[in-house]
């Protein structure tokens, strides 16, 4: 398939994309000062550490969606179960819908999230004019 927006047919797979827009960082710097002033004098030391990964723009808009996490959907099923609970005296059949609630929203998460992975490994970026299209 050519790109849309130029016509070339040179692309990559943006998982691709995405991991060549990585870099580890891992730096360290050291410094010494000396001051003079008011009769005294003052040394000083100091050093610094930085470590991480630098990601690229491109690289940014070539990362797979971010997962829907079930925990999230967990915590604010248990948050409004704990206060309809205090409202309720069938505090056990109200567990027993939040459990079938989490298993629903999981499943439906997992459902999508395959589909998003799906559409993912049809994702292009032209080499030539940098466009992000799709390989349907």
């Amino acid at each position: 398939m050519t790109c849309p927006a130029c016509g070339s047919d040179d692309w990559k797979a943006a998982s691709l994309v995405y991991q060549e827009g990585l870099t580890n960082v891992d730096t360290a710097t050291k410094s010494v000062g000396l001051g003079v002033g008011g009769g005294h004098v003052g040394l000083g030391i100091g050093s610094g550490k930085t470590k991480g990964v630098h990601q690229t723009v491109l690289s940014k808009e070539a990362e797979l969606p971010s997962e829907n996490s079930w925990r999230v959907a967990f915590i604010m099923g248990a948050v409004v179960t704990a206060i309809l609970g205090l409202f309720a005296s069938f505090w056990w059949l109200i567990s027993v819908l939040f459990i079938v609630g989490v298993f629903a929203t999981w499943s439906a998460g997992a459902e999508a999230r395959e589909k998003q992975v799906e559409l993912y490994n049809k994702k292009r970026v032209c080499q030539r004019c940098g466009h992000i299209y799709y390989a349907i």
